[in-house]
């Protein structure tokens, strides 16, 4: 008993334990027992299985924790920069919300200005853009002038007119012309003119036009007409009466140039520039001077070829 560590008897029995005890610390013996077996199993099959026993790739290893290193400091870079911008767009947004009496007056001189360029495009109630409105403006300037030359020629018949509505849906308002007929007392559409009459209120036209120029504040002088064509489909009565106002416009000392093939007219021109086709593409160019009587020549004056 000594040598177990017990004085006495008494001791031995203070020291045995009752069946539940007992029963307990046998239970919590096989337990060990069991897991001690499973482990020494697992570490067998591990040895019969072959240990790795090569080094770890030290270098690889710490090239790997490097590069994460690395990616983690960026990472950290981003969220700051991140983090700053945040701030600035806060801060950005409190300072707008503070400008809302600028924001509401810039607003209205937006939905001004968008209302007027929609009005000089033609979003009106005329549909007229600003550009047809300031054509039509010098439009009615020239015809002014232009009725006083037409008046003359047609001996009191026609007369220009701007219309203030368009003709059709393709045509721009206040751009239409028609004409008024004293005769008929109508007004009627340009179309309607025969071919004399039409070529009467073009040359009216060309020569409000000069006029109205001439009269600007632009200050420049049409110095000289041309007019190309368009005798021929006159009648005797207009083209007698285009030839009276082109005599006129002359004494007013206008320089009116005309490009014709009509005899009639021809003979009355005193000075003129005959063009002789000469043949791969060369013409001869004579200046006549005089007004000869019919089935007469011209005095010739210098001539010249030209390309």
């Amino acid at each position: 008993m000594t040598r177990q560590g017990f004085d006495d008897v008494d001791d031995v029995r203070a020291a045995a334990l009752d069946e539940a005890e007992r029963r307990g610390l046998e239970a919590s013996i096989s337990l060990w027992e069991g897991e001690g077996f499973a482990l020494t199993q697992r570490l067998v099959d591990i040895v019969e299985g072959g240990l790795d026993m090569t080094d770890p790739d030290l270098d690889g290893l710490a090239a790997r924790l490097a590069e994460a290193t690395d990616a983690a400091e960026r990472l950290i870079e981003h969220a700051t920069t991140a983090r700053h911008h945040l701030g600035r767009a806060r801060r950005t947004i409190i300072e707008l919300d503070g400008r809302g009496d600028e924001r509401a007056a810039a607003q209205a001189d937006y939905e001004a200005t968008y209302r007027l360029a929609r009005m000089c495009r033609g979003h009106n109630a005329q549909r007229v853009t600003l550009e047809a409105w300031v054509l039509a403006h010098h439009l009615r300037e020239v015809v002014t002038s232009a009725n006083r030359r037409l008046g003359a020629m047609s001996r009191g018949r026609f007369q220009i007119h701007v219309d203030d509505e368009a003709a059709d849906q393709r045509s721009k308002h206040g751009l239409d012309l028609s004409i008024a007929d004293a005769e008929t007392g109508t007004r009627r559409p340009v179309r309607t003119l025969s071919g004399g009459q039409t070529f009467q209120a073009s040359l009216a036209l060309a020569l409000g036009l000069a006029d109205t120029i001439a009269t600007q504040r632009v200050g420049r002088d049409i110095g000289a007409t041309f007019i190309d064509e368009g005798f021929g489909g006159l009648d005797t009565d207009s083209l007698d009466t285009a030839i009276e106002v082109l005599n006129n416009l002359g004494a007013e000392g206008q320089m009116i140039g005309v490009i014709t093939h009509v005899e009639e007219l021809k003979a009355v021109l005193p000075v003129a520039i005959e063009v002789t086709p000469m043949g791969g593409g060369r013409s001869k160019l004579t200046q006549l001077i005089g007004n000869p009587p019919a089935g007469a020549s011209s005095a010739a004056g210098s001539s010249a070829e030209v390309a």
